[in-house]
C-alpha cells in the first residue's frame, strides 16, 4: 500500500506544476499582445503534443522495466530509456529546424527556442517519472518546488526588465532544468549510464513503446486539435482565445481526475463479484460530476466579466462566450470518457478503450480542420460538441454490446442511489 505520505507528495508537486502553468499564462495575457500570446500558446501547444508523445514511448517502458525488479536490469533500461528521450528530441528538433526555413524569420527564431525548451523539459519530465516510479516522491516536491521558485524569479525578471516571449520561454526551460541537479543521486545516475544494454532491452519495451506511440499521438492532438490547426488557419489572436479557455479547461478538470482516480480503484474491486453496485458507483460518480462542473460553469458565466479584464486584459472580454463554451463541453463529455475508460478496463476490455480513442480522435482532428477552415473560431468551439455527442452515441451501442449496461442505465442509477457513493467509499476506507 503506498503511504498517504507519498501520495500527498505527488498530488501536492502536480498543484504546483499546474499552478506555474496556469499564472504563466495568466502573465502572458496579461502582459503581452493577443497576437504575440497566441503565437506563444501554438508553441507551447506544439511542445506539448511532442512530450505527450515521447512520453507514451517511453513513460510506460520506464514505469514497468525501469523501476521493477534487479536494479542491474533497472539501470540499464534507465539508460535506454534515457537515450530514446534524447535521441527523440534531436530528431523532431532537426525536423522541424529544416522546416522552418520554409518560413520567415520569426519563425525559425521560435524553433530554436522551442529546441531549448522541448529538449529541457523532456529531461525534467524523464527525471520526475523516474522519481514517481522509484516512489522517491519527496524528491519529486522539492523539485517541483525548486522550478516554480526559479520560474517566479524568471517571471519577475521579464516583466521588470520588459524581456520579451523567447527570453521568458527560456528561462522556463532553464527553470525546470537545472531544479533536478541538487536532488539528483549521482553515485545512481554513474551506475545508470556505465551499464550495458543490449537488443533484449530494447525487445523489451518494444509493444509498449508502439502502443503508447499510437495512443498518444492520436490523443494528444485530437485534445490540442484546435489550437495546432487553429494556428495555421486563424489568427494568432484567435489562438490566445482557445489557449485560455484550454487552460481554464484544466482548471475545471482537477477534481475530475482526484476523483476519477479513487473511482477507478473501488470499481476494479466491485468488478469481481458485485457488478450492480460497480454501476451505481460509476453512475453517482457521473451525475456528481456532472453537478459539480455545472456550479462552476454557472459561477464563471455570471462573474467572468468582472475580474477576467482585470486579470487578462480587456481584449479577452469578447472571449468569454467562447470560453464557456468550452468549459461547457469539457463538463459535459470529459467525465463520460471517464466512466467509459473505468468500466471498460474493470471488466477487462481495455481494448474497447483504445479502439474509441483511436477512431474519435481521427474523427475530430478531421472535422475540426473541416470547422475551422469554413466557420473559423467557432468551428473550433462547436466542431467538438458535435464529436462527442457521436461519441455518446457510439461509446453508448458499445457499452450495450459488450458492457451489459448504458449510458442512461447509468445516468438512472446515479439519480436514484444518491446515497451509494459515500457508502461504498466508507466501505474502502475501512
Amino acid at each position: 500500500m503506498i503511504s498517504l505520505k507519498k501520495i500527498s507528495h505527488t498530488l501536492a508537486g502536480n498543484l504546483l506544476e499546474f499552478a506555474a502553468g496556469f499564472g504563466i499564462t495568466t502573465f502572458v495575457t496579461f502582459s503581452y499582445s493577443t497576437e504575440l500570446a497566441g503565437e506563444w500558446m501554438w508553441i507551447m501547444a506544439i511542445a506539448a503534443v511532442q512530450a505527450k508523445i515521447r512520453e507514451g514511448i517511453t513513460q510506460t517502458a520506464l514505469v514497468k522495466f525501469a523501476c521493477n525488479g534487479e536494479i542491474q536490469e533497472q539501470y540499464k533500461q534507465r539508460k535506454l530509456n534515457f537515450f530514446i528521450t534524447v535521441l527523440f528530441e534531436i530528431a523532431i528538433f532537426t525536423i522541424l529546424f529544416i522546416l522552418s526555413f520554409l518560413f520567415s524569420e520569426k519563425y525559425q527564431n521560435w524553433y530554436l527556442i522551442y529546441g531549448i525548451y522541448s529538449f529541457c523539459t523532456a529531461i525534467f519530465r524523464w527525471q520526475m517519472f523516474l522519481w514517481q516510479g522509484t516512489l522517491k516522491t519527496n524528491n519529486y516536491l522539492k523539485t517541483q518546488f525548486l522550478a516554480v521558485v526559479f520560474t517566479i524569479s524568471g517571471t519577475a525578471y521579464c516583466y521588470l526588465y520588459q524581456q520579451d516571449l523567447l527570453t521568458l520561454t527560456v528561462i522556463l526551460a532553464l527553470s525546470k532544468f537545472v531544479s533536478i541537479y541538487p536532488f539528483l543521486d549521482y553515485k545512481e545516475k554513474i551506475n545508470t549510464f556505465n551499464s550495458k544494454i543490449s537488443n533484449q532491452h530494447l525487445n523489451d519495451i518494444r509493444a509498449y513503446a508502439g502502443f503508447g506511440l499510437l495512443r498518444e499521438t492520436t490523443g494528444s492532438i485530437a485534445s490540442r486539435a484546435e489550437m495546432l490547426i487553429g494556428g495555421l488557419l486563424l489568427t494568432f489572436s484567435d489562438v490566445a482565445w482557445l489557449g485560455l479557455a484550454a487552460r481554464y479547461a484544466q482548471l475545471f478538470l482537477l477534481p475530475n481526475g482526484a476523483i476519477q482516480s479513487l473511482v477507478n480503484t473501488r470499481a476494479h474491486a466491485l468488478a469481481f463479484n458485485d457488478i450492480e453496485n460497480m454501476k451505481i458507483l460509476l453512475g453517482q460518480t457521473l451525475t456528481g460530476l456532472w453537478l459539480l462542473f455545472g456550479i462552476g460553469v454557472l459561477i464563471f458565466s455570471l462573474t467572468a466579466n468582472y475580474w477576467v479584464p482585470i486579470v487578462h486584459g480587456e481584449q479577452y472580454t469578447e472571449a468569454i462566450p467562447i470560453i464557456i463554451l468550452i468549459l461547457l463541453h469539457t463538463s459535459l463529455f470529459v467525465p463520460t470518457g471517464g466512466i467509459f475508460g473505468t468500466i471498460a478496463h474493470a471488466l477487462n476490455q481495455p481494448k474497447l478503450t483504445a479502439k474509441v480513442v483511436m477512431l474519435s480522435s481521427i474523427v475530430k482532428i478531421t472535422l475540426t480542420s473541416l470547422g475551422l477552415w469554413l466557420f473559423g473560431i467557432w468551428g473550433g468551439v462547436f466542431v467538438p460538441f458535435a464529436v462527442e455527442i457521436w461519441g455518446i452515441y457510439y461509446t453508448g451501442n458499445i457499452m450495450k454490446k459488450h458492457l451489459d449496461t448504458s449510458w442512461s442505465e447509468l445516468i438512472f442509477l446515479g439519480v436514484n442511489k444518491s446515497n451509494l457513493l459515500n457508502l461504498e467509499f466508507q466501505k474502502s476506507s475501512k
